[in-house]
């Protein structure tokens, strides 16, 4: 009787599944060649938004493929000189996944459900792109500027801690100036302050050099930070020099006792970074422990230890006390 049971379920399974509809729509099979003035593309999904996205996602793809047709070496080179700058893309580097820019003013001509799958058509005029890429350009452009005349004024260390991570701003505004003459032979809006501003970024660290100043008891820990200074490009020194453009103040208070059987130490860490007028722009204070059974020397490693691995988990930054 259950054996019965079964195969009927399962046959009311495959009934039910035969009854699905599938088919993609005929739009979606045969789709029409890109028009003069707009780009299209189309999308699958299982939800509405998946479908969107991988249509979009076709539009940028069609943009960058329309970059490689233009510049067959596959690669993006443009001299600038006063009223530009120079950069270079390789597509190894920069690619459609990389490439990607979010569009405005998209319109979705067709939309249409199976009952497995969404199926959509994306469209946006040719115009409204190269008008938003105009836009962009110039939009990163004036934030360059904005950027650079901060650096008049602001510390130098404050000034490439706020704008290190925008360092591919270069690149992306080739990207578009690259997606621009691939759609019209107007000329792209110059950009000299982004380049200025990707050069100054890398100007202002190799210029910087910390120097730890530091007992011999807070050598080891001083060290600890060195290195994780030096893991983010920033030069670091022992000494006082002409060449120092920061000093990082390291003072610890060593406190032990035992408890039981247990030997603790703890140790009280006041960290000061100061720039060359003697100006202190980030302070943090440590606590950091450690216990061992054999002796003091054992639980002051610990605490050390512990040292090193709150700044792991904080970053370099925030625990010198960089908000």
């Amino acid at each position: 009787m259950n054996h019965m049971y079964h195969k009927a379920i399962l046959l009311v399974t495959f009934a039910l599944a035969a009854c699905q509809n599938t088919t993609p729509p005929s739009w979606y099979q045969q789709p029409e060649t890109n028009q003069h003035d707009a780009l299209v593309g189309l999308g699958e999904g299982r939800t509405l938004e998946q479908a969107k996205q991988v249509a979009l996602n076709q539009i940028n793809a069609q943009l960058w493929t329309q970059i490689e047709a233009s510049f067959s070496s596959h690669e993006v080179a443009q001299t600038r000189q006063q009223q530009s700058s120079s950069s270079s893309l390789i597509d190894n580097k920069i690619n459609s996944k990389t490439a990607n820019v979010t569009f405005t003013g998209i319109d979705y001509q067709k939309i249409e459900k199976n009952d497995v799958a969404y199926f959509v058509e994306a469209q946006i005029s040719k115009d409204n792109v190269i008008a938003q890429l105009n836009a962009d350009i110039r939009q990163r452009e004036q934030r360059a500027k904005e950027r650079l005349e901060q650096l008049q004024y602001q510390d130098p260390l404050l000034w490439w801690l706020a704008h290190h991570l925008a360092v591919k701003e270069a690149d992306e505004v080739t990207i578009r100036q690259a997606m621009l003459r691939s759609l019209t032979q107007q000329p792209a809006p110059p950009s000299p302050n982004v380049s200025l501003f990707v050069s100054q970024l890398s100007g202002v660290q190799s210029s910087l050099v910390i120097h730890v100043d530091a007992n011999k008891r807070e050598q080891k820990m001083a060290q600890m930070i060195a290195t994780e200074l030096s893991a983010q490009r920033i030069k670091t020194s022992q000494s006082a020099s002409s060449l120092v453009t920061h000093v990082l103040k390291l003072q610890s208070d060593l406190k032990q006792s035992k408890v039981d059987d247990a030997y603790i130490s703890t140790r009280f860490t006041t960290l000061k970074l100061l720039n060359r007028q003697g100006n202190v722009i980030a302070s943090n204070e440590i606590i950091s422990s450690g216990n061992s059974l054999s002796g003091y020397s054992l639980s002051n490693q610990g605490a050390e230890r512990h040292f090193a691995n709150l700044m792991a988990k904080q970053g370099i930054w925030a625990f010198l006390g960089f908000k």
